[in-house]
């Protein structure tokens, strides 16, 4: 038989935590939280921010994403950016440039060209203005 009173007691790791004293294993932290190690209770990401890999600290959400949701960070969609870490939303590009997926900035159209709408997501949306036309050759 195993006495509890006996054994050494040992930390809890990066993503886990003991609450209760006398526990005999570390439980997991839930989904979009974290904690460093030894820890007794699990820390819940704010919004911009998610869990690290190794569940030990919540970390901004990177350049291209963004954090509407608490401890959940989600890939910007074409026709919009996001610039910096920690962003709750993506931005638009504005007429005269679009971006892919997961863009952190968007990609003006070459030469004189533009777009009709804002949020465009390929250099295919770039045409010529109104009133103008582009020369073939």
């Amino acid at each position: 038989q195993h006495d509890i009173m006996s054994a050494m007691c040992l930390p809890c790791w990066a993503g886990t935590s003991a609450a209760v004293r006398g526990t005999v294993k570390c439980q997991t932290c839930p989904p979009r939280s974290a904690s460093e190690n030894a820890a007794s209770v699990c820390t819940s990401c704010p919004m911009g921010k998610s869990p690290d890999a190794s569940k030990s600290a919540c970390e901004n959400c990177s350049a291209g994403h963004f954090g509407k949701e608490a401890g959940r960070c989600d890939e910007c969609p074409p026709g919009t950016f996001s610039k910096d870490s920690g962003q709750l939303q993506c931005e638009p590009c504005q007429h005269g440039r679009w971006s892919g997926q997961v863009a952190s900035g968007c990609t003006a159209c070459e030469d004189d060209l533009t777009t009709l709408e804002s949020r465009a997501t390929s250099s295919s949306e770039c045409g010529c203005p109104a009133g103008t036309y582009k020369e073939k050759g």
